[in-house]
């Protein structure tokens, strides 16, 4: 018996026997990977959304599958991805946190074959994520109005993605032996790299490809012929991530002789990288000859009396728009002008990468050097369809500019307002066209202030209807569809004369006018109809995030009954506040803003709604992240009217670097440039060697703090300064770029 007690156990000789215990250990633990409960939530909230639109109603049925699965990284990467971090962190810590180390190594499987069996149980969960995504693409592409073909190197980042933040759970299992340790990192890891998805928007392209998920920096759908993403080698990058994650975790664990396959691993991933920056002249040029005249790329079809010219992958969308196009056109007894035409068109070099023009003289000039070249191509005054599709909104604006073709004769020019008895018949074609385009009217009318503003954001082109002008339309729409139709073919020729008045339309058609000076939306507005609309396009997941990730900050000794004397609790409270506040350099943001030139309302107006609804927010966020604070075990007093000064001006400075950036970023997003800034100046202002320094304990008293303390607040009154002039100055001019020339140009 003393023998066999004391023989050593021989299985490194035992040809595969660590290898099939590997394996089989793996499939033991897939088994309750794909039970546990967190796994089974974080399907069901990736598949959510779906469910949802089955049952409402409201799935899109022109999606573009390219877009599609693209979409599909974000929710993956957060729900799924989050899900598998924080279970597979758990599974590998299942004998710490039963106390059951000592036994696990008596076992014959050494440590590192078990963080092996722990990355292979990953892989059946990222099967099964395949097989979702695979399947959400494939009911997609079974719509009739599916567009394009997914790329397959796209769809399976998810899955990629899913395996990568699984194997981060077993790392950190090797690195932190906490339960805690995969929450908090996913935390702060949802905070960074949702600034970063934000960021990568707007951001310079090493940043968008070296995160997880590549994000576009358009909102709009290309043709597949002008689609630069590099998703091939995006994915052999994660790839390559997710391999030195695994051999982290595994060297971690003990094992030998993986120095080299480590630094292989790091080798491939850095020259993936690298290779995503690869770009093509060729497809560059391509995408700005396409912009001038998309021609080349384009399929046209004739439908009765109108002609339809749409990319060639997108021609599935021309029936939808022939039903837009027949509602305007069947109250129309004659279409002033040429042959009426909708062609499609992409600015495929455009508002994500080249700039944009913010003022209304630049932005007539790009659409009419749109218009020559339709007219060189053979289309004179066709109608521009971008590549957005599927809304009730889009609709409306598609039968906005249609309505302004049959009406005035011409195509639409960016910037320009309608008016007089053209823009009420306008609003009452859209309304009048189809059950669809009525309801993206009412939508866009809710969204509105000052004007009606149709925008199509594939093209940014703009029409506005002033409010005053509207409203007898809006009226006339309440009214028997036959009734109203009758009156207006009756009295078209004058409706449609551009000299006619909006008076002479209430008249004709016996619908009454507001008075001038009481218009629903003028310049002259009071009261609070600029606030919902405002508030309604405020982009609130940058500012819900940071203050969510803030007050988690600020919560954590309360949550985790940590004691922490005076000065740690000021410094966390400020910590949090910076956080927080840096949701608030996304207050400004509006991608609408250089569709607005035209509407009749200052700029200011709208800002300082924004800049008001910040700050109440921020000032509710300061009160609970206070009472956190105050939750937590530790001192009963902290200086709190000198650290909510401090708090103030770090919001003031993030709120003046967002009004600044937002005067000079394309398409009117400041948020992912002032937000970076607004952190490192904060950061500047903490470390400035001054005497005394801007950051004093909070356990501190007397004179110091008071000195520092009027320091603080002379600067938040520079920054409320700032941003009261950054906003209410004059646009600056930004004049764009498209290619080599400007369209319709050589």
């Amino acid at each position: 018996m003393a023998d066999l007690l004391t023989a050593p156990v021989h299985t490194a000789g035992r040809a595969g026997g660590n290898g099939r215990a590997a394996l089989a250990l793996a499939r033991v633990e897939a088994a309750r990977f794909l039970r546990h409960p967190l796994t089974v939530a974080a399907l069901l909230l990736f598949v959510s959304p779906w469910v949802y639109d089955l049952a409402t109603g409201t799935a899109n049925r022109f999606p573009v599958l390219a877009d599609a699965a693209v979409d599909l990284q974000v929710l993956g990467l957060f729900a799924l991805g989050g899900g598998a971090m924080v279970t597979a962190h758990l599974a590998a810590l299942r004998a710490h946190r039963h106390n059951a180390d000592e036994l696990f190594d008596t076992l014959v499987l050494l440590p590192p074959w078990r963080t092996l069996a722990s990355l292979l149980a990953l892989l059946p969960y990222a099967g099964v994520v395949a097989v979702l995504v695979a399947a959400r693409l494939v009911a997609l592409a079974l719509r009739p109005g599916a567009v394009g073909v997914p790329d397959l190197a796209d769809a399976a980042v998810v899955p990629a993605v899913v395996a990568l933040f699984g194997a981060v759970g077993v790392l950190l299992a090797r690195l932190w032996r906490s339960a805690v340790a995969a929450p908090v990192a996913l935390v702060v890891f949802a905070v960074v790299m949702f600034a970063g998805l934000v960021a990568g928007v707007e951001g310079p392209a090493w940043w968008r490809q070296a995160l997880p998920i590549m994000i576009d920096d358009r909102g709009f759908a290309l043709p597949a012929g002008l689609v630069d993403r590099p998703s091939g080698r995006h994915l052999v990058y994660l790839g390559g991530i997710l391999v030195v994650v695994a051999l982290a975790a595994i060297a971690r664990s003990g094992a030998r002789r993986v120095v080299v396959p480590l630094l292989a691993a790091v080798a491939l991933t850095a020259a993936a990288g690298a290779a995503q920056f690869r770009g093509d002249p060729a497809l560059q040029r391509l995408r700005a000859d396409v912009t001038r005249d998309p021609a080349p790329l384009s399929t046209c079809r004739t439908l009765g009396d109108v002609r339809y010219c749409a990319f060639d992958e997108f021609t599935p969308w021309i029936a939808a728009w022939d039903e837009v196009v027949r509602g305007v056109l069947r109250a129309a007894p004659a279409v002033t002008g040429p042959p009426l035409v909708v062609r499609q068109r992409v600015w495929a070099d455009g508002p994500g990468r080249a700039g944009f023009s913010a003022d209304p003289e630049s932005e007539v000039d790009r659409v009419d050097g749109w218009r020559r070249a339709d007219a060189d191509a053979g289309f004179p005054e066709a109608v521009m369809a971008g590549t957005a599709w599927g809304s009730d909104v889009d609709a409306a604006t598609l039968a906005a500019a249609v309505a302004y073709r049959v009406v005035s004769g011409v195509s639409h020019s960016s910037a320009r307002l309608t008016c007089g008895a053209q823009g009420a018949l306008l609003i009452w074609l859209v309304g009048h066209a189809t059950p669809g385009t009525a309801a993206g009217l009412r939508r866009v009318d809710e969204d509105s202030s000052g004007a009606i503003v149709f925008s199509d954001f594939s093209l940014l082109t703009t029409i506005a209807v002033p409010d005053r002008v509207a409203a007898p339309a809006l009226a006339l729409l309440t009214r028997p569809a036959a009734e109203a139709e009758a009156l207006v073919r009756a009295n078209w020729a004058e409706l449609a004369d551009p000299a006619t008045s909006v008076e002479r339309f209430g008249a004709l058609l016996g619908v009454p006018v507001p008075a001038a000076a009481a218009g629903r939306g003028t310049s002259g507005m009071r009261g609070l109809t600029l606030v919902p609309p405002t508030l309604r396009a405020m982009r609130l997941g940058p500012v819900v995030g940071a203050a969510v990730a803030g007050l988690l900050i600020a919560a954590g000794p309360a949550l985790f009954g940590a004691r922490l004397e005076a000065d740690d609790l000021g410094d966390l409270l400020r910590l949090a506040a910076l956080c927080a506040a840096t949701g608030l350099a996304f207050a400004f943001d509006d991608p609408a803003r250089p569709t607005l030139v035209a509407v009749p309302v200052p700029a200011w107006r709208g800002a300082a709604v924004r800049a008001a609804a910040a700050l109440v927010a921020f000032a509710a966020w300061w009160a609970a992240a206070v009472t956190a604070v105050y939750a937590a075990p530790g001192p009963a007093g902290l200086p709190l009217v000198g650290l909510s000064v401090e708090a103030a001006a770090v919001a003031a400075l993030s709120l003046a670097a967002a009004a600044v950036a937002v005067r000079f970023t394309a398409r009117g997003i400041g948020g992912p440039v002032a937000a970076p800034a607004a952190l490192a100046v904060a950061l500047a202002v903490v470390v400035a060697p001054l005497r005394p320094p801007m950051r004093v304990p909070a356990g501190t008293a007397g004179p110091t703090w008071a000195v520092v303390h009027h320091r603080w607040a002379a600067l938040l009154a520079v920054l409320v300064v700032t941003t009261v002039v950054a906003v209410t100055a004059p646009p600056a001019r930004r004049r764009y770029r498209l290619g080599e020339g400007r369209p319709g140009r050589p």
